[in-house]
């Protein structure tokens, strides 16, 4: 499942995303939780993170936060 949050309300979307992130790591508490931002981001981590999922059963909640501000991070992520 993908959750995009967009828009002007930074604060509010940080509250959405906070009270989303605490909702699934309270339904798979033994997900692996990573953040990933725009200085972070790395594209062959990228590729770990899209292999590392399962079919049916999902052990990640990765959050990239803001990662789209990075133009290279972008353009691997939008192609």
């Amino acid at each position: 499942m993908i959750y995009l949050l967009y828009g002007d309300d930074t604060r509010g979307a940080r509250a959405k995303l906070k009270a989303l992130i605490e909702t699934l790591r309270t339904k798979k508490p033994d997900a692996t939780f990573v953040r990933v931002s725009e200085e972070s981001f790395r594209e062959d981590r990228l590729e770990e993170y899209i292999g590392a999922q399962g079919l049916f059963e999902s052990r990640l909640i990765i959050v990239f936060d803001c990662v789209l501000s990075n133009k290279d991070a972008g353009n691997i992520i939008l192609t």
